[in-house]
């Protein structure tokens, strides 16, 4: 047996066999002779020791047990979980332990996300003085959820608060499965509701070109002098251009690379869904901005423009860039934009990505190829994202075709009232 992780390996074998054992293969399952661990730690010298067993499978198990114990995030759980057993389950432990198992199994920003809504409820449970697990139920719950609020003090969308609910579900049925809990004060509370479309808001034409030519003149920030101001407004122009005339989201936009310009078609592969995507052509003036964006010394790189190689984390390369928008949306007058669904958000670098879509699907084009372009997993994402526009567009390919098939019926009927017509004639 042989088994290894980022932290080493180990390999059970039989050394040598004894007695009356006619076995001679090192990797021996059916004898009784004893067997022996050989452990490589990463950065430290290589062992063998005895498994203390003639049990293939019980020196398995201890091999297992070796390895595992190397990895340092189990041995910070096992301690807390040590921790937990003297005070019984506390809503800080139980949540600084599911963290820890997160981080070992999701993606830096999936972790963030965790880690952001459970210590958000860790700090309420800590004001409202519920220090044990079992003493949140659905109650608290549903209040704690009531004090979400941004920064500036606003509600979160139900959207977002969908999004952020997910984590807290999770944590209580890993919980109830762990028996650290009996009852799920989760499961009887469901996701807000969010109407079809409410994400969808997208800018009018008469609204981008205000927010083009706020960029253009984007007003002096302090710590810029007039060389590097002048380069910032060319580079927000730049990436607002490439994500309303590809779609790209603003993570895609930020990781963009110049030699997919150089394509006979453009792509690139989403962050979100690990889909290509394939917006096509793109307006010949955008092409040759997106060629010749500038340098600056936090973006040193014109193959990839947007993106700062000195900040590590997705949400630092977004937000410089997400800021930026919102300002100049603010400047140009946009302060809510309304939705499909009739309520109003204020705007944000998606709304781009959704003017891409919907100005495609306005201009008559396939559903089809606007899942592809925005790089969608599948096209009934895309019919739920965009419906009341998919909508508008299948009732107009359907009088369009009802129109050529009336056309078609009409053509077929003239044809044969004139071989009818021709008919009569020649019989007499």
């Amino acid at each position: 047996m042989k088994a290894k992780n980022q932290h080493g390996s180990v390999r059970v074998y039989t050394r040598r066999h004894i007695g009356e054992c006619k076995l001679t293969a090192t990797d021996a399952t059916g004898c009784s002779c004893p067997k022996w661990i050989y452990a490589k730690r990463a950065g430290m010298h290589d062992t063998i020791t005895s498994a203390g067993t003639p049990s293939y499978a019980e020196a398995c198990e201890i091999a297992m047990t070796l390895l595992k114990s190397w990895d340092p995030l189990r041995a910070e759980i096992k301690e807390l979980r040590a921790e937990q057993g003297k005070s019984g389950g506390t809503v800080e432990a139980e949540v600084n332990t599911f963290l820890l198992k997160i981080e070992q199994n999701q993606s830096k920003e999936a972790a963030y996300l965790y880690r952001f809504v459970l210590g958000d409820l860790v700090r309420y449970c800590s004001t409202e003085n519920i220090g044990m697990l079992q003493q949140v139920d659905e109650a608290v719950l549903l209040e704690w959820r009531a004090t979400w609020r941004k920064r500036d003090g606003a509600e979160y969308s139900n959207v977002t608060k969908g999004n952020q609910w997910g984590p807290v579900c999770r944590f209580f049925r890993w919980s109830v499965a762990k028996r650290i809990i009996a009852h799920n004060p989760a499961a009887g509370i469901g996701r807000p509701k969010v109407a079809k479309g409410n994400r969808c808001g997208f800018f009018t034409p008469e609204q981008y070109s205000a927010i083009l030519r706020v960029t253009r003149v984007y007003p002096q920030l302090q710590g810029y002098s007039v060389a590097d101001m002048e380069k910032l407004r060319i580079r927000l122009e730049a990436i607002i251009e490439l994500m309303r005339w590809t779609g790209a989201a603003i993570i895609d936009a930020t990781l963009f690379r110049t030699a997919s310009l150089h394509a006979p078609i453009l792509t690139y592969k989403r962050q979100k869904t690990k889909v290509i995507a394939t917006p096509g052509s793109i307006p010949a003036h955008v092409k040759a901005m997106l060629l010749n964006v500038p340098t600056t010394e936090s973006y040193p790189d014109r193959g990839q423009p947007f993106f700062n190689p000195f900040v590590k984390t997705a949400c630092g390369q977004t937000g410089f860039w997400r800021a930026h928008f919102q300002k100049i949306c603010r400047l140009a007058g946009i302060f809510k934009v309304k939705t499909d669904a009739g309520t109003v958000i204020a705007p944000h670098p998606h709304m781009l990505r959704d003017t891409f879509a919907i100005s495609k699907l306005c201009a008559r084009a396939s559903i089809y190829d606007v899942s592809k372009a925005l790089g969608h997993a599948s096209v009934a994402m895309t019919t739920t994202a965009y419906e009341p526009y998919c909508m508008e567009h299948h009732l107009t390919i359907a009088d369009r075709l009802a129109e050529t098939m009336a056309k078609e019926l009409a053509a077929e009927s003239d044809a044969h009232a004139s071989s009818h017509l021709e008919a009569v004639v020649s019989g007499r």
